[in-house]
């Protein structure tokens, strides 16, 4: 799937869905963002992610990490991993990191939350 509120399946097949995204807040934190952005995908790349790019880039998919890295803009980056433990180291560092950027994990609640 191709962004948070469009997945679907069943309770089994998401439960090692976790899809998150980091962006700067317009006339708040956004000039500047960029190497913040690039820490948080760094961050992420070390974490296992499934899927991780940029909204104007594309994701690794299309574009190889280092492009992705070097290219980043100050739109919205994300991540999707495929387990809890690896979600939370993610979070754990960036929370460390302290980048100011809004980030937005999604995954069934019953998960997120244990």
């Amino acid at each position: 799937m191709s962004h948070t509120l469009h997945r679907r399946g069943t309770p089994e097949n998401l439960e090692n869905d976790f899809p998150m995204h980091a962006m700067p807040a317009r006339g708040f934190n956004h000039e500047g963002a960029g190497p913040k952005l690039q820490q948080f995908l760094k961050i992420a790349h070390a974490h296992n992610p499934v899927n991780l790019g940029d909204v104007k880039l594309g994701n690794q998919y299309v574009t190889d990490y280092e492009e992705l890295y070097e290219k980043l803009t100050t739109s919205s980056t994300h991540a999707v991993l495929a387990n809890q433990e690896d979600l939370t180291a993610l979070l754990a560092e960036v929370k460390k990191a302290d980048l100011g950027m809004s980030l937005t994990v999604s995954g069934l609640f019953e998960k997120l939350f244990e």
